[in-house]
């Protein structure tokens, strides 16, 4: 028994760990993923503004415990912690499997994405082992001093916080998305050879001219059945395209780019990111998934090297979400750019910032900064000789 203790706090401290770890690197996403939760998942998006905050101190919690667990600080109170996170999110990722309203759990950011059903099995696995350990360290004595044990756990809870909010004033240590810097976008778009693509049917809805009963069959069963033969079926209504099986999805996809009209703000139909991503000068790429949560002060935070790279006639486009009211805010902007809509979910993956700089050239990531960390035109000129 005391072996399997042993075992078990010390494969949970791990889990634990890298869990916290990897999401602290990138807690802004995982504050995306939380609002996600409270909107799709569970109908209340007014705690969506909490999201950030309550990130923070859960990835900071789950980090303190896994270490706690693994030098055995605490060992009543870290398998306590231990044991309320598995009895919290086993049933709701048990929830999360079977409604799907997210696609997954971001238990491990994105160093590790994994499905909503494997995340339910992770935890049934780990609930008895945390169960099993809670029980086994009653009456257990503290490894250290009371207060050289408090201490510890003090300086860790602070170090992991200080980690994070580092990670949001600039951005993510690790990125483990794929656009990262040295990542060729369009070679990560492509689907290959022999991958299957998403299958989509189309549905119609069939009456019976005599007797008025109604069917629904796909358009592959209307033609290889010839249901189109039978006179007395009519289609009523017609769907849209439905997707009845996914996939292989490359790492990078839906990323695209309409031209905003400048004067009128209203975006054009005709997807121009092929186009961008194959011009063979350098170019900068601002995003912001959207506008009226940015300050025109950290967009202008740019504008001495933007006006500089204008004059070596290296162009900067506006990748955003926003659709309106933003026509005062692109009038102070103290440099030119060419604006275009894209999704605000790719944006949000492509750059933790908002507004955030992107420098590419024939589509590969040359460099990629927050708007706190824009570099100085001579660190430009170096990035440039580099390439």
């Amino acid at each position: 028994m005391k072996i399997l203790k042993v075992v078990f706090r010390l494969f949970l401290g791990i889990v634990f760990t890298l869990s916290g770890f990897f999401k602290a690197v990138d807690p802004l996403g995982f504050g995306y993923k939380l609002t996600d939760y409270f909107t799709d998942a569970f109908g209340i998006p007014s705690l969506s503004g909490i999201s950030l905050i309550l990130s923070v101190l859960l990835i900071a919690f789950e980090f303190l415990v896994g270490i706690c667990l693994i030098i055995n600080i605490k060992p009543r109170l870290s398998a306590l912690g231990a044991l309320l996170f598995m009895l919290v999110f086993t049933p709701l990722t048990l929830y999360i499997a079977i409604a799907n309203p997210v696609t997954d759990c971001g238990c491990f950011g994105d160093a590790l994405v994994i499905g909503n059903w494997e995340t339910f099995i992770k935890n049934i696995v780990l609930l008895p082992m945390s169960i099993i350990l809670f029980i086994g360290t009653k009456g257990e004595h503290n490894t250290y001093k009371p207060k050289v044990d408090w201490l510890i756990a003090g300086l860790l809870f602070l170090l992991v916080i200080f980690f994070q909010f580092y990670n949001l004033r600039h951005l993510p240590v690790i990125d483990f998305r794929p656009y990262k810097v040295g990542a060729n976008i369009p070679e990560l778009m492509v689907v290959p050879p022999g991958e299957k693509t998403d299958s989509f049917a189309i549905f119609y809805t069939m009456q019976q001219i005599e007797t008025g009963e109604t069917k629904k069959v796909d358009d592959k069963t209307y033609i290889n059945d010839e249901v189109w033969k039978d006179t007395l079926w009519k289609i009523t209504e017609t769907s849209d395209p439905v997707l009845v099986k996914s996939g292989y999805k490359p790492p990078i996809y839906n990323f695209s780019a309409y031209p905003v009209n400048l004067g009128n703000l209203k975006s054009e139909t005709k997807d121009v990111m092929d186009s961008i991503l194959a011009e063979k000068n350098y170019s900068f790429i601002i995003v912001s998934y959207d506008m009226s949560k940015a300050k025109i002060e950290d967009f202008n935070r740019m504008d001495i090297l933007i006006n500089y790279a204008y004059s070596k006639n290296i162009s900067t486009n506006l990748l955003t979400s926003t659709t309106s009211g933003f026509s005062d805010f692109i009038q102070k902007l103290m440099y030119p750019i060419q604006i275009f809509n894209t999704d605000p979910i790719t944006l949000k993956t492509v750059i933790r910032s908002n507004p955030g700089l992107l420098l590419i050239k024939q589509g590969k990531i040359i460099g990629k900064w927050h708007y706190n960390d824009i570099p100085t035109v001579p660190e430009f000129d170096e990035i440039i000789a580099m390439n």
